[in-house]
C-alpha cells in the first residue's frame, strides 16, 4: 500500500492587502502571509493548504520520465508553494503514466490549494480507483470534501473508510 504522509492542514486566514513579489522566480516556502509570485496569488484567501510528502518507495512509476516530471512538480508544490507552477509537471508525469497514484495525489492538492476542489476531487477519485485502500488518499479527499463546503459528504467518507478499516482488520 502506498503511504502518503500528510504533512497537515494548514488554516490560513489570507488577506489580500498585501503581498510579495519575486521577478526572480525564487521564493521562499510558503508562511501564513499570501505571496504573490509572477502576479499570482498562491494561497486564494480563506481555507486551508495541504501538504504532502513521499517516501521514495511510494514513488512507484514503471516510467523514468514520469518519475522525473513528478518530482520537478513535487518541488515546485512542496518547497516552494507553487501550486500553479507544478501542474504541468503533474500532467506531464500522468501522461506518461496514467497509473501514477503519486502524482494523482500530487495534483489534486495543488489544485485544493488553488481552491479547484472538484477537479482535486476528480484527482483523488482516481487515486483511489488506483489504491482503493490507501487511507492517505481518503483524507486528502475529505479535507478537500470540507473546504468545498461539502462537510457530510467528508464525514460519510471517513465513516465508511473506518468501517471497511474495522471490518478488513477482522478478518
Amino acid at each position: 500500500m502506498r503511504r502518503v504522509i500528510l504533512l497537515g492542514i494548514l488554516i490560513l486566514s489570507a488577506s489580500l492587502s498585501s503581498g510579495c513579489f519575486s521577478p526572480t522566480g525564487i521564493v521562499a516556502p510558503v508562511t501564513n502571509n499570501p505571496q504573490i509570485i509572477h502576479g499570482e496569488l498562491l494561497i486564494p484567501s480563506g481555507g486551508s493548504s495541504l501538504a504532502i510528502a513521499f517516501d521514495d518507495a511510494d514513488i512507484v512509476t514503471p516510467s523514468p520520465e514520469a518519475e522525473e516530471q513528478f518530482r520537478l512538480g513535487l518541488d515546485l508544490l512542496s518547497r516552494y508553494g507553487q501550486y500553479n507552477d507544478s501542474l504541468p509537471f503533474f500532467n506531464a508525469a500522468l501522461a506518461r503514466d496514467q497509473n501514477f497514484t503519486a502524482a494523482w495525489l500530487a495534483k489534486g492538492v495543488a489544485l485544493h490549494n488553488l481552491h479547484r476542489y472538484d477537479d482535486a476531487i476528480s484527482c483523488y477519485d482516481r487515486a483511489l480507483a488506483l489504491s482503493p485502500r490507501d487511507p492517505s488518499i481518503r483524507s486528502l479527499k475529505a479535507a478537500t470534501l470540507t473546504d468545498a463546503g461539502r462537510s457530510e459528504e467528508a464525514a460519510d467518507l471517513l465513516r465508511l473508510a473506518a468501517e471497511s478499516d474495522l471490518s478488513d482488520s477482522r478478518g
